[in-house]
């Protein structure tokens, strides 16, 4: 049975591919969108007459959101401070150790941070889902979110081949795309998995993500094979010479991205973080070749400042990103570096108005991170979050002041009103 329309009647209406309009209303059906404009575009439609009417006249429309980038299995974990006399590896050395592994723990700790994802007005997700774990995809495909489940994969020398033998029989035994949730694999990080591991994933046909470019202590392993990682790696009893030996190997002077050259030639990668783009004579040549590779950077800005990344390479350079023609998204990272009030919930909204008030970012600019360039980071179409016809992964609402005047889109950013996600009838993701 064909479900009936929705009339939304909204103060303003606001998506990335060029819509805005004030006052606003929204025609869905399901999980489709009919029209959508001013009032007078959307009551043209003829379904619109036999529309249930939902006023929303205080609120904002908008796409849902994508978060590009978040570890869902941790959100058990909860905030954390962060020591910096500890640096990065002691902190992952802790969190690890908080890990859920048991299957059923996992399940709930996935269960709880959709739980608020959803509260946070996302509709399309991108989660780094555990070393070899398919729990987190599962999981998702009995959720209503949309999304990629990256399945992460460690390995460098000789312990590359174990990892290349299970990501080939994932990939050919496991779904690539049931419920609107794809399979997908990451190779960790330079630092943990090894080029042939990169070049199998790469090569396998899914969607790959990756952590790159992201500490201090990833620079100097990648470039010099030593340091606290290589501390840790020695502790864990995973350390073998073949990490320094061959064409791929660590210990050779290269910077993070220059070590992923080869494999960014093959496929678009989405890749995390990018908080080092290297000495100034490096930085453009980094720029370029992530241009070319069509990669997506997947920001995840207060996480970034939690680490104190900034202290060791300045301001991040996503607008530097953005200006060079890279397509850059963002991502909450997990709960644990997100402020205690915070949460209750897991929101791209508030990454963007970090980055409002922070760096005075333009509010079009924030929401085409937040909607299109997360949807093409995660290989969907850029239409399935905005009001385009046809399907749409979720419809959000943003409460407004009583400031009729202003950019309504500037002012649900430099409010404080929660976002909150309209009901949708399930559909199929958009290829």
């Amino acid at each position: 049975m064909k479900p009936s329309a929705i009339l939304y009647r909204a103060r303003a209406i606001v998506d990335a591919a060029g819509l805005s309009a004030a006052p606003a209303a929204l025609l869905l059906r399901g999980g489709c969108v009919l029209a959508a404009g001013r009032p007078e575009v959307a009551e043209q439609h003829p379904e619109a007459g036999r529309a249930r009417v939902v006023d929303l006249a205080d609120s904002l429309l908008m796409p849902g959101l994508v978060n590009a980038h978040t570890h869902l299995d941790l959100t058990h974990v909860g905030p954390q401070p962060y020591d910096a006399k500890g640096g990065f590896i002691g902190w992952a050395e802790r969190i690890q150790q908080a890990r859920a592994h048991d299957p059923v723990d996992v399940r709930q700790s996935v269960l709880a941070g959709i739980d608020l994802s959803l509260r946070g007005g996302t509709c399309l997700i991108g989660d780094i889902a555990g070393a070899g774990s398919l729990v987190p995809l599962t999981t998702l495909r009995r959720s209503p979110l949309h999304g990629v489940s990256y399945v992460e994969f460690f390995g460098q020398g000789d312990m590359q081949n174990a990892a290349i033998a299970t990501l080939s029989r994932i990939a050919g035994e496991i779904s690539h795309d049931m419920a609107g949730v794809r399979l997908g694999v990451q190779p960790h990080a330079p630092y943990s998995a090894g080029l042939r591991l990169y070049d199998a994933a790469a090569s396998s046909g899914l969607s790959v993500a990756t952590h790159l470019a992201e500490s201090p202590e990833e620079a100097r392993y990648v470039a010099h094979g030593d340091g606290p990682i290589r501390q840790l790696v020695e502790r864990l009893g995973v350390w073998n010479p073949a990490i320094l030996q061959g064409d791929d190997a660590i210990g050779q002077g290269r910077h993070p991205i220059d070590h992923l050259r080869s494999v960014l030639r093959i496929a678009p990668l989405l890749v995390a973080h990018i908080n080092d783009l290297g000495n100034e004579s490096q930085a453009g040549d980094h720029l370029a070749l992530l241009a070319r590779s069509r990669c997506t950077v997947a920001y995840c800005p207060r996480a970034s400042d939690y680490f104190h990344h900034a202290d060791h390479f300045g301001p991040h350079p996503y607008r530097t990103m953005l200006d060079a023609g890279i397509n850059v998204a963002l991502g909450t990272d997990s709960i644990v570096t997100l402020p205690t009030d915070h949460a209750d919930r897991l929101s791209i909204l508030d990454e963007m108005r970090y980055l409002r008030a922070r760096d005075g970012t333009d509010p079009m600019t924030l929401l085409t991170m937040a909607t299109v360039n997360g949807a093409i980071g995660l290989r969907f179409d850029p239409a399935f979050v905005t009001f385009s016809p046809g399907p749409i992964a979720g419809v959000a609402a943003v409460a407004l002041d009583g400031d009729a005047a202003r950019d309504p889109l500037t002012a649900a950013l430099d409010g404080d009103a929660p976002i909150t996600l309209l009901p949708l009838a399930p559909h199929s993701a958009s290829s």
